[in-house]
């Protein structure tokens, strides 16, 4: 929730340093989490290795919700993949009961491996790299498809962007190249996106910290005021972006 910091209570459990939800959390044996919300709805977070972002030998990062159930037993089950260190859904399942036998619907992620953009995310601590580009959401009641839709990316952009979603329908209408619009899916929602361009392209020049250089400050102070942070490199971290005499140099992180 929020990505809040943790207190430890007096009671062992633990709460968000700003609540809104007040879920109380527990530390479980299996080295995830569990959270109790004040209406009887008990979550689970990174309950097996599938479902944390572990960095091998050192901790982990991300515990990824698992589990949520009810007061009155209903489930909802979270599974994920890992690839290239980094952590993605691969299928939601809801409808299902605690203690009872159910049918459930299925939401499945279909992802490509063979993004043209993959970068790389150093947050955790140790570099895990996006590879993946999700493809299609599918929903499935048991094994009967329900709903499907297929996402299209912008070929002409330096990073994968949205351009297009198109929806399709249940098992009998086909989501290959022979499907037909109309017929087997609904015009596609289409997407555009403003350039931008400079009227005069900026020298950017990547330079290494000197503490002694004259005329230095990271506030704006003697570089022509205007200092600013800017992820230069895609690495997650904050490098400096600084205007000096209409030259930009970039300080990296």
């Amino acid at each position: 929730e929020n990505a809040e910091e943790l207190v430890h209570l007096a009671d062992g459990s633990y709460r968000q340093k700003i609540e809104s939800l007040f879920i109380r959390y527990q530390q479980t044996t299996n080295g995830g989490w569990s959270g109790n919300l004040p209406n009887g709805t008990i979550l689970s977070f990174g309950s097996t290795n599938q479902s944390r972002q572990d960095w091998t030998g050192q901790g982990t990062f991300r515990w990824m919700v698992d589990l949520l159930q009810d007061r009155n037993g209903n489930l909802v089950q979270y599974f994920y993949i890992h690839d290239g260190q980094q952590i993605y859904p691969s299928e939601i399942r809801y409808g299902l009961h605690a203690s009872q036998s159910s049918g459930f619907f299925s939401v499945q992620f279909n992802y490509s491996a063979n993004r043209p953009d993959p970068f790389v995310d150093c947050r955790p601590r140790f570099a895990c790299t996006n590879r993946l580009l999700l493809q299609n959401v599918t929903v499935y009641l048991g094994s009967r498809r329900i709903r499907e839709w297929q996402f299209g990316y912008a070929t002409n952009a330096p990073v994968s962007l949205l351009s297009s979603v198109a929806q399709f329908g249940d098992d009998r209408s086909q989501t290959n190249a022979s499907a037909q619009v109309n017929v087997d899916y609904l015009p596609p929602t289409q997407f555009g996106y403003t350039p931008f361009a400079f009227t005069n392209q900026p020298t950017v020049q990547t330079i290494y910290f000197n503490s002694q250089e004259l005329g230095f400050s990271f506030d704006g102070e003697g570089s022509g005021g205007r200092a600013e942070f800017v992820d230069i490199n895609h690495d997650g971290l904050p490098d400096i972006l600084i205007n000096s005499d209409q030259t930009w140099r970039s300080l990296i992180n």
